[in-house]
């Protein structure tokens, strides 16, 4: 019964575009949640909820499952109280994986409805996931995805986002109702140490493009500057409640926070073109991270 009730509420839905226009604005609740836009009826986007107030106005929307795909999980503590299930799944502004799409699609296809899906800002990932997740449900064409992304004001320098978007295919119900497919409460995020090599990498990769002005070279025309400073600072946030942060005490933390702030200032310059800053941005960042290597790895 209940798999024909889902593939009834498939049918029902497929297809419907998302409101636009007076209709968001008529429907959209009061601002607490930034960047909130329905896709379809019971699916939000929109940015991260932070605090009780959010939670609040998350219940008043009568939502009752919050995904992220951000680096930091869902505030359980919060999401009990008000009978809201969370499941985290993060990604990054580069791509969208397979595996992530089925994960998506799998749990907007299984899971309490009305959903909200939330990035940080609400912007960029938010909106891609959800289109991806609601094309392989087949409730909306990849058309309606890219005007969904359009709407949100996903940055065209996300290239990856929007060939996920581009390519996301309809899954068949084998997949979307697969109980083997995991939708965790909070991701593991893998090896600290990893994670900091990826982020001595990203750094890297993002200086190639500060020496050309914060623009791709014609070597790397691949490399994304504002979405790399982005990816940096989504991996730092993420590590703020690693074990090892809170191991190594306040002083490591301020230093981690520090690096956080600095790339996500970075990633603000670079969107708007503010070379200069960027460029003192960028210099500072890796000053911040040789101080804690100093202090912290060598």
């Amino acid at each position: 019964m209940l798999l024909a009730g889902l593939l009834a509420w498939g049918c029902a839905n497929t297809q419907k575009g998302y409101k636009r226009g007076h209709e968001t604005q008529a429907t959209q609740p009061p601002q607490v949640l930034k960047q909130v836009y329905p896709l379809v009826d019971g699916l939000w986007s929109g940015g991260e909820p932070k605090g009780r107030s959010a939670y609040e106005q998350l219940a008043s929307m009568g939502i009752k499952t919050v995904i992220s795909v951000d680096a930091v999980p869902p505030d359980q503590a919060l999401a009990d109280e008000f009978g809201i299930r969370i499941v985290h799944l993060p990604i990054g502004y580069d791509t969208i994986s397979d595996q992530r799409a089925k994960q998506f699609a799998h749990a907007l296809a299984t899971l309490p409805r009305p959903i909200y899906l939330h990035c940080h800002h609400g912007k960029h990932r938010g909106p891609a996931a959800i289109g991806v997740g609601a094309i392989g449900t087949g409730e909306i064409t990849t058309q309606q995805a890219l005007e969904f992304m359009t709407l949100a004001g996903t940055s065209e320098s996300y290239h990856g986002l929007w060939r996920a978007a581009d390519q996301a295919q309809r899954l068949d119900d084998s997949i979307l109702f697969d109980t083997t497919i995991e939708l965790p409460a909070i991701a593991d995020i893998g090896d600290f140490a990893q994670a900091m090599s990826e982020i001595d990498r990203l750094n890297e990769l993002l200086w190639i493009c500060a020496d050309n002005d914060f623009i791709a070279p014609d070597d790397h025309p691949d490399l994304a500057p504002s979405s790399i400073a982005g990816q940096m600072r989504n991996m730092l946030r993420q590590l703020e409640a690693d074990k090892l942060t809170v191991q190594e005490g306040p002083i490591f933390e301020e230093l981690l926070i520090e690096s956080r702030d600095l790339a996500s200032q970075l990633e603000t310059q670079i969107d708007f073109g503010d070379i200069e800053n960027a460029m003192a941005s960028m210099n500072a960042f890796t000053e911040s991270c040789v101080r804690c290597h100093e202090q912290y790895r060598d």
